[in-house]
């Protein structure tokens, strides 16, 4: 916080321990949350938590059944992750969020080249993020009306669009020369959405690697 700014703009401070071993060993109990407080218990403020999860005090469900208490899901993703199919994840843990674990999971395995696009298109997804926020932002600190602030985010994003798609669509017209094959005319990649270029880069990708294994 900086001189002058107002405590309201302080927020909590948590952190979270996953521990792949016992720590406390008069306790069954597997979560433990730690706050601020003095010897006779009483609470000095919420804002500091720390917790620590103790993956061998925990004892997966045999029955496949899907999980529901939140961190009973986490406990066993951290636990079982590792020999599960993305599919038996998805069945046992149906909150959303672990979709994107387990994708983050299946990027690991994945090869150098293929974890640096996961990587840059993150990146992509970030920037527009902060391309918003700051907009918000500039926008607030100037009192622009709200219309003025839509347009700044709008141009800002557009223009960060724009150039991943001329990008994307540079490296489609490469993956096509690899392969041999017709090159897509620029003004029609140009037309196409974001998705659609990525998904055609993957389709690409995906008829090298088959070329390369045989």
């Amino acid at each position: 916080m900086g001189e002058g700014e107002k405590y309201q703009t302080l927020i909590p401070s948590i952190g979270i321990c996953i521990l792949d071993a016992t720590l406390f060993t008069k306790t069954s109990q597997f979560h433990n949350e730690f706050r601020l407080r003095n010897s006779k218990g009483l609470e000095l403020t919420d804002s500091i938590e720390i917790h620590l999860l103790e993956l061998p005090k925990y004892h997966a469900p045999s029955d496949n059944k899907a999980i529901v208490d939140p961190i009973k899901q986490w406990m066993y993703f951290f636990q079982k992750a590792k020999g599960s199919t993305p599919e038996k994840l998805k069945r046992i843990l149906a909150d959303p969020i672990f979709s994107v674990a387990t994708g983050v999971l299946e990027m690991i395995e994945r090869t150098p080249k293929q974890r640096a696009m996961y990587n840059a298109r993150l990146k992509m997804r970030l920037d527009q993020n902060s391309i918003v926020e700051g907009a918000i932002q500039e926008g607030k600190a100037a009192g622009m009306a709200e219309g003025k602030i839509e347009g700044k985010i709008e141009g800002k994003i557009e223009g960060k669009i724009e150039g991943k798609i001329e990008a994307s669509a540079q490296t489609i017209r490469s993956l096509e020369g690899i392969l041999q094959l017709p090159l897509t005319p620029e003004p029609n990649l140009l037309a196409m959405s974001l998705d659609q270029l990525e998904k055609l880069i993957s389709d690409l990708q995906d008829k090298i690697r088959s070329r390369l294994s045989k």
